[in-house]
């Protein structure tokens, strides 16, 4: 009997042949399997390109009204602040339009738009409370403030306040500065805000929470102001420079208050936490 008349010979080259086959179809469905695992993964990546691609153009439009709704608002803010201002000077018996020629003196030092320089110590007068500009200036004129020797910026601006030598005239630039925008933010200082919130507590009573001022305590605003004029009244007020005129009560209170300041470092966090409501 021949090798290949042999039924074990034809057995096994059945198997062998059934084995290839299935090899092959194994074979084939492996790399059906990888292409379509391929193609998946390209879909994936094509649909999580898409996805990122909608997302960022919603982010986009959403940035963009965002961004459109802060100018709105910063526009709106403006103009409220522009209307309280022009309802606070309608209110003041001065006329702010005499009182600019009067203020063009008062200019070279505290600045055109009243937003003070510190070359000469001069403070921000736009933005503070008109009771108070005008108590201070007559506080100056009647030789209350700006008398003490070591006072040499005071004293330089006693003799300017004896130019406005009629209620009429003082009213005016009043209601003049009560009209400025400074159009820019105070100087800061160096000061630690959460440090000096405790010691603020206690000029809370008299300034306001928001250091904002209180007329009927005759405390001024002292949010918005610079820093280093800050810094400097409130050591003037503790080295008895400023308030210790028998005369000015308010000061001499302001002399017993601020003696609790123990240093250089306490007076920077108080200042910037009072700087921490500006703009309010």
């Amino acid at each position: 009997m021949s090798f290949l008349n042999n039924p074990l010979t034809l057995v096994a080259v059945a198997l062998l042949g059934g084995l290839g086959f299935v090899l092959s179809v194994h074979q084939f469905s492996k790399e059906q399997t990888a292409a379509h695992l391929r193609r998946v993964e390209q879909i994936r990546a094509e649909e999580k390109v898409a996805q990122d691609r909608a997302e960022a153009a919603r982010l986009e439009v959403l940035n963009a009204r965002v961004a459109a709704a802060a100018v709105h608002q910063a526009k709106y803010a403006a103009a409220m602040k522009k209307a309280a201002r022009a309802a606070l000077v309608a209110a003041l018996p001065g006329d702010p339009s005499k009182g600019r020629g009067s203020y063009m003196v008062c200019m070279a030092c505290h600045g055109m738009n009243g937003e003070g320089q510190r070359a000469f110590n001069a403070p921000r007068l736009s933005g503070q409370e008109p009771w108070y500009i005008k108590g201070q200036l007559l506080k100056f004129k009647e030789g209350v403030r700006g008398m003490h020797p070591q006072d040499i910026y005071g004293m330089q601006m006693a003799p300017m306040a004896k130019l406005m030598y009629s209620e009429e005239i003082l009213d005016n630039v009043v209601a003049y500065i009560a009209s400025l925008d400074p159009g820019k933010a105070p100087d800061g200082g160096s000061g630690d805000a959460a440090a000096g919130k405790q010691q603020f507590a206690v000029c809370a009573t008299c300034h306001g929470r928001q250091a904002q001022g209180m007329a009927k305590q005759y405390a001024p605003r002292l949010s918005n102001q610079h820093a280093w004029y800050l810094e400097n009244q409130i050591k003037n007020f503790k080295g008895k420079i400023r308030g210790a005129h028998e005369l000015d009560s308010e000061g001499k209170l302001m002399i017993s208050i601020v003696q609790m300041l123990e240093d250089d470092k306490v007076i920077a966090d108080l200042i910037a936490y009072i700087q921490s409501h500006n703009g309010m």
